[in-house]
């Protein structure tokens, strides 16, 4: 079996808006601590599977239509990450994390626990302007 294979599976949903910002969604405990809306996969789910319900409990937002774009290691997690193309709701917080639209430096600063992940997810995309 495989390092990867071994890990905590993860589960991370990516909306981006006509600005180009992505929905950020903090931590309970800190609203400084900002990372993309998911959690951890169930035994028995799949990541798609796990990426829908996790989305749906922390934002309210039922997703109509996403495609896988990302998986790496994470921390201790293996994560998968789902861009989401089509969706249902408003995002609003139903978890007491604050919700909202924000560029994607912002996911990267020395705050946010899964800066690493969220800078190899950006990078991979194209997302982060050139230096």
């Amino acid at each position: 079996m495989s390092t990867d294979a071994a890990r905590p599976r993860a589960t991370t949903t990516l909306f981006v808006n006509s600005l180009g910002q992505v929905l950020g969604v903090s931590r309970k405990d800190n609203h400084d601590d900002l990372g993309l809306p998911g959690g951890k996969v169930e035994e028995g789910e799949s990541f798609a599977e796990g990426a829908i319900r996790e989305t749906l409990e922390e934002i309210g937002v039922r997703i109509l239509r996403m495609r896988d774009v990302f998986d790496h290691p994470c921390r201790v997690h293996y994560a998968h990450t789902f861009q989401v193309d089509e969706w249902d709701g408003e995002p609003t917080s139903k978890e007491g994390a604050w919700v909202g639209w924000v560029y994607p430096a912002r996911l990267l600063e020395p705050n946010c626990s899964f800066r690493e992940y969220n800078r190899a997810l950006f990078e991979h995309l194209g997302m982060l302007p050139a230096d």
